[in-house]
Order: C-alpha cells, then structure tokens, then sequence
C-alpha cells in the first residue's frame, strides 16, 4: 500500500511540474512569415515589435527638424525629409545640410538605425547613416575627397514633426525599386 501511494503522489508531481511548463510560442501571432523560437518572434527583414507588426521604416519616415554642424561652418538650424521607398523596408533621404543638398540617399531600415548606401563619383565618396531613439534622430555624414584624402563631417540632431509620418512615397529620376 505504501508503494502504490508513492507512486500515485509521483505522477501527480510530475503531472503537475509538467502542466506548469507554458509554450509562449502558443500565445504569439507571428506575422510576416516569422517563426517563434525561444518565446520570441524571428521578424523577416524590415519588420519589427512582438509580433513583427511594425514596418521598421515607419519609425524613421517624416520631416525631423532640429540643428547640424558640419566641421568649419557653425551650427544651424535644418530639417531632413524621409520619404517610403520601397517596401518592406527601403527609405528615401532628402537633407540640406553642408553641401549635400542636392543628394538624396537611399536606405535600409533597420533596428535602431538606417544603414545607407554610398553615393560616389570621381572625387568624393558620402557615407550617411541614421540612428534614432523613439521621436529622437542622428545622423553622420561623412565625406571623403579620393583626391586629397580630406574627410568631412556633417552631424544632424532633430526630432519628428508630428503627424510628418505619413508622408507618401517620394518618387524621382531614381527610377523604381529594386
């Protein structure tokens, strides 16, 4: 009798430490083909949040004002406009800051930051980059002159204009996504 109340109070402390073992996996609704590992949405490139609900480039698109200084110029007041360019995850940046106001770069958005590609030409290589915190944005733009060797910098501090986020898609002589 003594073994058959061992065993029963066995199983029932194993039945009951297995029932408390809970699948968060079971209660997530992992959107954008991302699969559950280790109680976490995997999100596909350019999606974000706990259930890869948000557009990683809705937290970066929008008109952002505040100050820039680049090396030998004081500081001034500037904007930067952050346009939808290919989804899911591409951005355009059109800035005034220094002598990049006629450029505008394309980019990959990603947590935290927005990686963007070079532009370059027979004299100068840019290399912009963005980093943003909640309504808060930086960006570094440096530019190398491939004759002189001579690097410039260009630093941009702004918040988000409110209700600047919905801007639409920009489009121009960049042709179409790709």
């Amino acid at each position: 009798m003594k073994k058959i109340i061992q065993g029963i109070l066995a199983a029932t402390l194993i039945f009951s430490m297995g029932s408390c073992i809970h699948d968060s996996c079971v209660d997530l609704n992992c959107r954008q083909g991302a699969s559950c590992i280790d109680d976490h949405c995997q999100c596909p490139t350019g999606y974000e949040g706990a259930e890869c609900e948000i557009l990683s480039k809705e937290r970066v698109v929008g008109t952002w004002v505040g100050t820039s200084k680049c090396e030998g110029y004081p500081q001034e007041t500037d904007s930067v406009e952050i346009f939808t360019w290919c989804n899911p995850n591409k951005v355009l940046m059109k800035i005034g800051m220094g002598n990049f106001s006629t450029n505008t770069f394309v980019g990959t958005a990603a947590t935290p930051e927005v990686v963007f590609e070079n532009f370059e030409d027979a004299n100068v290589v840019i290399s912009p980059y963005i980093r943003v915190d909640a309504n808060q944005m930086q960006i570094t733009i440096v530019s190398v002159n491939k004759v002189s060797k001579l690097r410039y910098v260009c630093e941009f501090e702004g918040r988000r204009i409110p209700g600047s986020n919905e801007l639409a898609g920009y489009n121009d002589e960049k042709g179409p996504c790709n």
